[in-house]
């Protein structure tokens, strides 16, 4: 009976002298174990790793589809026929908008491009400016305004049928 009870002391003891040492911030544990004459003090050294940059930034497109209707006629009843109304017109209006919004934890240079399929036929697309900067998310005072709107505006007479003006990209780099 004395030999159960010096077991389960013994036992009792070395599970009570089990270190544990966790570092703030992270997930590391260092355990020791074992008799008082095999533990010692456990150190541990946490050093701050490099910060991972997060992009996150909304482009917002707004439908670049315009309607054209190209030499609109009317009837002339007196003349019996169909008289035209000049070279044409917009319906529903010749501009877009493009909205970029940096909410990145890093500041970001937008690049916008305008690449022109139509010149032929005296239509084409502009844009209002091709290059911006936006400042990181982080510590700004008013945060929904971290954001720059693009215009792509229309101008000309286009062909007939569905043309297709230009190819619009926008490229993001860090600042």
């Amino acid at each position: 009976m004395k030999k159960l009870l010096a077991c389960i002391l013994a036992l009792a003891m070395v599970c009570g002298l089990a270190v544990t040492a966790s570092a703030a911030g992270g997930n590391l544990t260092i355990s020791a174990s074992g008799t008082p004459a095999d533990i010692g003090d456990v150190t541990v050294n946490v050093t701050e790793g490099a910060t991972i940059n997060t992009y996150y930034v909304i482009v917002a497109w707004e439908d670049l589809s315009f309607s054209f209707t190209k030499n609109g006629q009317r009837w002339d009843a007196e003349q019996h026929t169909y008289v035209s109304t000049g070279s044409g017109a917009f319906t529903g209006g010749t501009t877009a908008d493009i909205t970029v919004t940096n909410k990145s934890d890093v500041d970001i240079s937008v690049t916008a491009n305008v690449a022109d399929k139509s010149a032929s036929d005296g239509f084409k697309a502009t844009l209002n400016k091709t290059t911006f900067d936006l400042d990181s998310y982080v510590g700004l005072a008013t945060p929904d305004t971290n954001t720059f709107t693009l215009t792509v505006s229309t101008d000309g007479t286009p062909g007939t049928g569905t043309v297709n003006v230009a190819d619009v990209s926008v490229t993001i780099t860090k600042k």
